[in-house]
């Protein structure tokens, strides 16, 4: 039988083809006779996998990232760092997983790893969008930069969790410089237009 797919995008075709994979009849080897018109109800399909506080090796992120694919996801939210860990070897700034990383000097992620991950993500029609959380949850920052995480152990003991108080400090001209070099390390892998920065549960009395 003939099986015809039309679709808007090149990114349709491939949730088409998806479609197809699912419809197919192993035991007959072939297609049941079906007419499909499909069209997502969301524009933003998407799940958040965290690096940062659970490592997650390549190739279990790329069968994640698969399994996304055959359940016509369209974007990875990929948080990859906070308060526990570090795990990216940036080359502008290498210092912050060597010291900032999880407990295993192999749990840690290469410009390389990273990359590969894009690549094998955008074949199947997903977007990876990167998480760098700042200024708040950033210990694992001050492992490397003691001298850029604000001293707040009055608001830490209060806090659910105190690991996620300490905060990058505004008033070094330094932050920005490893901010900003970290940035832009991380917008040379990820070509997505997004960039999450977190930003959240800052305690601003740390500041004053």
């Amino acid at each position: 039988r003939m099986c015809r797919v039309s679709a808007v995008t090149g990114f349709g075709v491939v949730y088409a083809l998806e479609t197809l994979s699912q419809l197919l009849d192993t035991q007959r080897g072939g297609f049941s006779g079906a007419r499909v018109v499909d069209a997502p109800a969301f524009a933003h399909r998407g799940m958040l996998v965290d690096v940062s506080r659970h490592f997650l090796p390549v190739p279990l992120l790329k069968r994640t990232i698969n399994a996304l694919g055959a359940a016509k996801f369209n974007v990875l939210h990929l948080h990859l760092c906070d308060s526990q860990a570090f795990p990216l070897r940036l080359p502008s700034a290498p210092e912050l997983a060597e010291k900032g990383a999880h407990s295993y000097p192999d749990q840690t992620y290469s410009v390389d790893d990273l990359k590969d991950l894009v690549a094998h993500a955008y074949l199947r029609g997903i977007r990876v969008v990167p998480e760098i959380d700042v200024p708040a949850h950033t210990l694992a920052w001050g492992k490397s930069h003691p001298d850029l995480i604000v001293n707040c152990s009055n608001e830490a003991r209060r806090a659910q969790s105190s690991t996620d108080v300490p905060a990058l400090d505004p008033s070094n001209d330094a932050t920005y410089e490893l901010v900003y070099a970290v940035l832009r390390d991380i917008a040379a892998i990820f070509p997505d237009e997004l960039l999450h920065l977190g930003a959240d549960e800052v305690r601003f009395r740390c500041w004053l």
